[in-house]
């Protein structure tokens, strides 16, 4: 996919408020595979005024091996627009670049061998002026980015001196997700049912062992765009019981306006 260039002038235009979800990075989580300096990758993430500054590093490759692959939790959920990436001079700026998101301890093997949600050819970018369109309704509840960068432009080692998201942050932290995910099995004892709303009985008929008690709570609680971001979160696939869980929270989302 070919990249696309400011359709506007920064003078006129705060491009730091567009590129601002370095915000929602959590730094200390992120990392990266193949760095000669460990911990350098934490560098690149910076506001974007300051996406050309070498005062505090970059990330390089380890002498003679290109590839690198950078991890990059989210403290919330995420929506990406595009991805900015400047490399270094001298053949070192990356070639090519495949986004996996939601998917932790991604290797080289794991990134060879995989599908990526997307990938794209990379230009030799020094002024960070040239931006990535994402496919934008893929990249949607986003809580942890995996970049693999597997080649670049002949040079010895692979540098990157900035990556920059364009896109939101949903209201909804990871650590509530967390929660309600373990809620999803419930030990019927801990539920204490206080309203009739949670005591209805077309919704209690949809939960095995017990009514909807806090997990029906919560979601109640959450607005409608972030429970959809849930669904990615809530492993539908894995057995009968995931696929049944999933069924019932579509049944409630249609009935939440009525039910609220």
């Amino acid at each position: 996919m070919a990249a696309c260039t400011h359709d506007h002038s920064c003078e006129e235009h705060d491009c730091s408020s567009d590129w601002s979800l370095y915000k929602h990075i959590d730094l200390p989580k992120v990392s990266a595979l193949n760095e000669a300096v460990p911990g350098s990758v934490k560098s690149v993430f910076k506001a974007w005024e300051q996406r050309l500054s070498i005062s505090e590093g970059h990330l390089e490759s380890n002498e003679g091996d290109p590839e690198l692959i950078v991890f990059i939790p989210f403290t919330s959920d995420v929506k990406i627009k595009s991805i900015s990436i400047i490399g270094g001079s001298d053949g070192t700026s990356p070639s090519k670049m495949r986004a996996f998101i939601n998917r932790d301890g991604i290797d080289f093997s794991d990134a060879q061998t995989m599908q990526p949600v997307q990938e794209w050819e990379l230009a030799e970018n020094t002024e960070g002026l040239l931006e990535y369109q994402t496919r934008y309704s893929r990249f949607q509840g986003v809580g942890s980015l995996t970049l693999h960068f597997p080649d670049n432009y002949g040079g010895d080692t692979s540098e990157i001196h900035y990556i920059g998201l364009k896109g939101e942050a949903t209201q909804l932290r990871r650590d509530v997700v967390a929660t309600i995910v373990y809620e999803l099995m419930p030990n019927p004892s801990d539920h204490n049912f206080e309203t009739p709303l949670l005591q209805e009985p077309a919704l209690e008929c949809y939960f095995p062992s017990g009514g909807p008690g806090r997990v029906l709570k919560k979601l109640i609680q959450l607005e409608l765009d972030d429970f959809l971001h849930l669904l990615p979160e809530l492993n539908c696939k894995d057995s009968t019981r995931s696929t049944l869980i999933c069924k019932t929270f579509s049944k409630i989302l249609n009935c939440m306006p009525l039910c609220i």
